[in-house]
Protein backbone atom coordinates (compact mmCIF):
# COMPACT_ATOMS: atom_id res chain seq x y z
CA UNK A 1 0.00 0.00 0.00
CA UNK A 2 2.87 2.37 0.83
CA UNK A 3 4.43 1.79 -2.58
CA UNK A 4 1.15 2.61 -4.30
CA UNK A 5 0.74 5.78 -2.23
CA UNK A 6 4.33 6.78 -3.03
CA UNK A 7 3.68 6.20 -6.74
CA UNK A 8 0.50 8.30 -6.62
CA UNK A 9 2.48 11.07 -4.92
CA UNK A 10 5.11 10.83 -7.66
CA UNK A 11 2.36 11.21 -10.27
CA UNK A 12 1.09 14.35 -8.49
CA UNK A 13 4.62 15.81 -8.49
CA UNK A 14 5.25 14.81 -12.14
CA UNK A 15 8.06 12.48 -11.01
CA UNK A 16 6.41 9.14 -11.82
CA UNK A 17 8.41 7.13 -14.33
CA UNK A 18 11.71 8.88 -13.56
CA UNK A 19 14.53 6.91 -11.96
CA UNK A 20 15.25 8.12 -8.42
CA UNK A 21 18.97 7.41 -8.94
CA UNK A 22 19.90 8.64 -12.43
CA UNK A 23 16.83 10.74 -13.23
CA UNK A 24 16.30 9.11 -16.62
CA UNK A 25 12.92 7.89 -17.81
CA UNK A 26 12.01 4.36 -16.71
CA UNK A 27 10.98 2.23 -19.67
CA UNK A 28 7.30 1.58 -20.24
CA UNK A 29 7.99 -2.17 -20.18
CA UNK A 30 9.49 -1.92 -16.68
CA UNK A 31 6.64 0.25 -15.42
CA UNK A 32 4.15 -2.23 -16.83
CA UNK A 33 5.93 -5.10 -15.09
CA UNK A 34 6.53 -3.23 -11.81
CA UNK A 35 4.24 -0.15 -11.67
CA UNK A 36 5.60 0.97 -8.29
CA UNK A 37 9.27 0.83 -9.29
CA UNK A 38 11.39 3.89 -8.63
CA UNK A 39 14.49 2.80 -10.54
CA UNK A 40 15.37 2.00 -14.14
CA UNK A 41 16.66 -1.46 -14.99
CA UNK A 42 20.29 -0.33 -15.20
CA UNK A 43 20.28 1.36 -11.79
CA UNK A 44 18.39 -1.54 -10.21
CA UNK A 45 20.97 -4.00 -11.51
CA UNK A 46 23.81 -1.81 -10.25
CA UNK A 47 22.10 -1.49 -6.87
CA UNK A 48 21.51 -5.24 -6.64
CA UNK A 49 25.11 -6.05 -7.59
CA UNK A 50 26.36 -3.59 -4.98
CA UNK A 51 24.19 -5.20 -2.30
CA UNK A 52 25.47 -8.66 -3.27
CA UNK A 53 29.07 -7.45 -2.98
CA UNK A 54 28.32 -5.92 0.43
CA UNK A 55 26.94 -9.26 1.66
CA UNK A 56 29.97 -11.12 0.33
CA UNK A 57 32.37 -8.64 1.94
CA UNK A 58 30.61 -9.00 5.28
CA UNK A 59 31.05 -12.78 5.13
CA UNK A 60 34.69 -12.56 4.04
CA UNK A 61 35.76 -9.60 6.23
CA UNK A 62 36.00 -11.56 9.51
CA UNK A 63 38.34 -14.05 7.85
CA UNK A 64 40.51 -11.27 6.44
CA UNK A 65 40.67 -9.53 9.83
CA UNK A 66 41.94 -12.76 11.42
CA UNK A 67 44.83 -12.78 8.98
CA UNK A 68 46.10 -9.42 10.20
CA UNK A 69 46.76 -10.62 13.76
CA UNK A 70 49.96 -11.88 15.33
CA UNK A 71 52.10 -13.75 12.80
CA UNK A 72 53.04 -16.41 15.36
CA UNK A 73 49.39 -17.37 15.78
CA UNK A 74 49.28 -18.32 12.09
CA UNK A 75 52.26 -20.57 12.44
CA UNK A 76 50.69 -22.87 15.04
CA UNK A 77 49.91 -25.52 12.47
CA UNK A 78 53.54 -25.87 11.31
Amino acid sequence: MQQIERSLGAIDMSEYGKCRICGKEISEERLTAVPTTRTCVTCKQTESNSQKLDRIEKRVAPDVENLSGDEDSHMDFI
